[in-house]
């Protein structure tokens, strides 16, 4: 099981935002995310999110009240579902704007969406592109 452990911040930076999410990581979270929001008195504030698995949510929980000015956290459990890789079986390629690294992924009757049908079409016409 997977738990999304979620606090609304009112008092924190960008640059605070980027330090929580390597603190988080390192805590065991697979995923953060940030979504502005409006907060008392219409507040800017900033809600983060963290994708947990259960060994690592005391860890987690730990570091937003370690890093952070919160009170509290909410705890949800949630599901998740994560198509199939095929490790390293990717092609690098190097612009002078960018560096990508294509992976074929395994979509088991997934259709591609338009932006990855058009990146892959027209990637090597046009490395302006980016």
């Amino acid at each position: 099981c997977m738990w999304l452990i979620e606090t609304n911040l009112d008092d924190t930076t960008g640059e605070v935002c980027g330090y929580l999410y390597n603190r988080l990581f390192a805590a065991g979270a697979v995923d953060v995310f940030t979504t502005p929001v409006q907060m008392k008195k219409n507040r800017p504030g900033v809600l983060v999110s963290a994708l947990v698995p259960e060994a690592a949510v005391d860890a987690v929980e730990d570091t937003l009240f370690a890093e952070t000015s919160t009170f509290g956290v909410r705890r949800h459990p949630v599901t998740r579902r994560v198509l199939e890789r095929e490790p390293d079986s990717g092609l690098a390629a190097t612009t002078e704007k960018i560096r990508a690294r294509l992976r074929d992924e395994i979509k088991k009757s997934i259709e591609i969406s338009w932006s990855q049908r058009y990146l892959q079409q027209n990637f090597w016409k046009n490395k302006n592109y980016f």
